[in-house]
């Protein structure tokens, strides 16, 4: 597309230059002939000028012609007529008599001396001229002669006939080069002016003011009486400015040219690349649409079946005790799915399709103690035993993206379940050094006793190969968490994936229960205390219980709940495991010593064996790992005060 565009200025911009030299050639042609019609018009002008003042003045030699056979060639009045003559025609130099051609008579006679008794008969340089007077019987004007009497002169002579034969004749001499000077105007005596005047084509010039012309300059022949001249003008040779400006504009504004048509080419490509995208972009949105309502109506048709299977699982818990466990383990799975659901709902629905990472703050036992869960149900779907090692030195609270953190391990649980058969699988959580202050590090690693990632040639040779399609997603999710997978595995069988997190501390504590559904349930006259050193977690749990009519005492420290427990009756303890100044565990100890021992419920963000399996037994009388759902934490309590209640009766 740019090679084409390039292409398409080039060709532009060759189009202009091309009607740019046409319009220099032409205009410069067009310049050239209104100067040769200058030169032309300044030429004629000259001639006409010369020519009419000639005949103009040769007019008075009819009268002298008339007077000088009257007086029979000697005119008594003629320097009378000639000084009048000559006041208005300067440029004449004498008139003269001439019987049979020699001069008998001249005036002025002061400085023409020498021309008296001269005869043009007998003078070479002017018989022939003489000869063409007498013969043609017209007046005739030649010249210019070099005079006897010194300059030169150009010489108009009138042949007159007595009783039908040559008389001689009445002759003007006219000073030369005077004459053609002031013929000539202003612009004939401007030095730009070259100009030659010819008595005959072929012949040298007998005046100008130059001894070449250019190529190009007028012709024009100037009449005379019974004789013509030739006089060639021309305007000097100069710089031709104009032109070069023309050739200069022209240069200059190629360039410019082919910018304009570059930006013009380009933005003519843009707006049908403008329309094209936004013709696409329609396009595209009405199938996004499309999509987006089909993936809100499967979405739909998903969270329905799902949301009603949480309903019965949490049905089925509060009326069997004994199936809480199994219970909490499906809720969990299923939750998982309406995530992702609520994940696909809200990828349908946005704009930007982009997988971003969402940090909040989170228990971090709870979350592990979920995902174990739902390994061990991987695990034991394939005959294999599952493996958690939580160790008890991870910060509580963290903030990260749990969903896409459970994506993550869930996907590399579910592969080492998919690959191992009666082997194990293993869940390692342990902290690292953090790079950073004020930030957590974590490093997981999923290790299972399979046959280990198959080597490329042999994908497919396994029954559970895929594609790692899964192992594309967790790289995808680590990358938005700043993390990537590491892949160790051993000669002997088995693989381990690992990946650390860095992760902050979070700058709000969680919510210590999260919120299911209303309970049937009257808690009046209920006593119980609440001990935990955070007072977000107090205010929060006790706003709940005291809705369904509970007595609720919140205590932070041990010294307060054994101050309270020696004032009141309490019929159950809710504590944190770690305290200020102790551990729920010292508390524990005092309650079972007592004649009739209360009941506590460990509900904690860090459980009292970190690495238990679910059947352990517990000190505590029941143990919960913060954040339970409101229904799991109110249907915990109830169990165990309905317990002491039968106990006591």
């Amino acid at each position: 597309m740019i090679q084409r565009r390039q292409f398409y200025v080039k060709c532009l911009t060759s189009i202009t230059a091309v009607l740019l030299g046409l319009w220099v050639y032409t205009s410069e042609h067009i310049r050239q002939q209104d100067i040769q019609a200058h030169q032309q018009r300044l030429a004629h002008s000259f001639a006409d000028r010369l020519s009419a003042s000639i005949h103009n003045s040769t007019l008075l030699l009819y009268g002298l012609g008339e007077l000088a056979l009257q007086h029979n060639g000697h005119i008594p009045e003629l320097a009378v007529l000639v000084s009048r003559m000559r006041a208005s025609n300067p440029n004449i130099l004498n008139i003269a008599i001439l019987p049979e051609g020699v001069v008998r008579q001249i005036e002025p006679l002061a400085g023409n001396e020498k021309a008296l008794g001269h005869d043009m008969f007998l003078d070479p340089a002017r018989i022939a001229d003489a000869r063409l007077a007498q013969e043609s019987g017209e007046l005739t004007v030649t010249g210019p002669y070099q005079l006897i009497q010194g300059n030169q002169g150009v010489i108009a002579r009138l042949p007159l006939q007595q009783n039908g034969q040559f008389w001689g004749f009445v002759s003007i001499v006219y000073e030369f080069p005077q004459l053609i000077v002031a013929m000539a105007t202003e612009d004939m005596r401007d030095e730009d002016v070259l100009f030659q005047l010819r008595n005959d084509v072929a012949a040298p010039a007998i005046i100008g003011n130059t001894d070449a012309l250019p190529e190009s300059y007028a012709r024009v022949r100037v009449p005379l009486p019974n004789n013509e001249w030739f006089l060639r003008l021309a305007f000097a040779p100069a710089i031709n400015w104009i032109l070069l400006l023309k050739l200069a504009l022209m240069a200059a504004a190629l360039p410019v040219t082919y910018v304009i048509y570059k930006s013009l080419l380009l933005s003519f490509t843009q707006k049908q690349r403008l329309k094209l995208a936004l013709k696409k972009n329609n396009q595209l949105t009405e199938r996004q649409a499309r999509q987006q309502k089909l993936l809100a109506q499967v979405s739909h048709d998903l969270r329905a079946p799902l949301q009603y299977l949480l309903n019965e699982v949490r049905n089925f818990a509060r009326t069997d005790n004994a199936r809480v466990t199994p219970a909490n383990t499906i809720e969990q799975s299923v939750r998982y799915q309406l995530n992702l659901i609520d994940q696909l709902l809200a990828y349908s629905a946005s704009d930007n399709r982009e997988l971003a990472s969402d940090p909040e703050p989170g228990y971090t036992y709870r979350f592990l103690s979920d995902i174990c869960n739902q390994a061990r149900f991987l695990a034991e779907s394939r005959d294999n035993r599952f493996v958690a090692e939580i160790t008890a030195d991870l910060p509580e609270v963290i903030q990260a993206d749990f969903r896409q953190l459970q994506q993550v391990l869930l996907n590399l649980l579910s592969n080492a379940a998919k690959f191992t058969h009666q082997g194990a699988v293993c869940l390692r959580v342990e902290p690292v050094p953090a790079c950073t202050a004020n930030r957590h590090r974590l490093r997981f690693c999923v290790r299972d006793t399979g046959p280990g990632m198959p080597v490329p040639e042999e994908r497919g040779r396994h029954p559970n190969s895929g594609y790692g399609l899964g192992l594309m997603i967790v790289a995808d999710l680590l990358r938005l968490m700043d993390s990537q997978l590491d892949y160790q595995s051993a000669p002997e069988g088995g693989a381990e994936f690992c990946f650390e997190l860095e992760l902050p501390y979070p700058e709000l504590m969680p919510d210590p229960y999260v919120e299911s559904h209303l309970q049937d349930w009257d808690a009046e006259g209920l006593s119980l205390l609440l001990l935990d050193p955070d007072g977000h977690t107090r205010d929060r749990l006790g706003e709940l219980l005291m809705g369904y009519g509970a007595d609720v005492y919140s205590c932070g420290t041990l010294a307060s709940a054994r101050q309270q427990l020696g004032s009141g009756s309490i019929d159950l303890i809710i504590t944190e495991l770690a305290l200020p100044d102790g551990s729920a565990e010292d508390l524990l100890a005092e309650l079972q010593a007592r004649p009739a021992p209360l009941p506590a419920l460990l509900y904690s963000a860090r459980p009292a064996q970190p690495c238990a399996e679910p059947a352990s037994e517990s000190k505590f009388s029941a143990e919960l790992l913060k954040p339970a759902t409101s229904d799991q934490l109110l249907g915990c309590i109830q169990r165990l005060v309905r317990a002491v209640a039968k106990e006591n009766t």
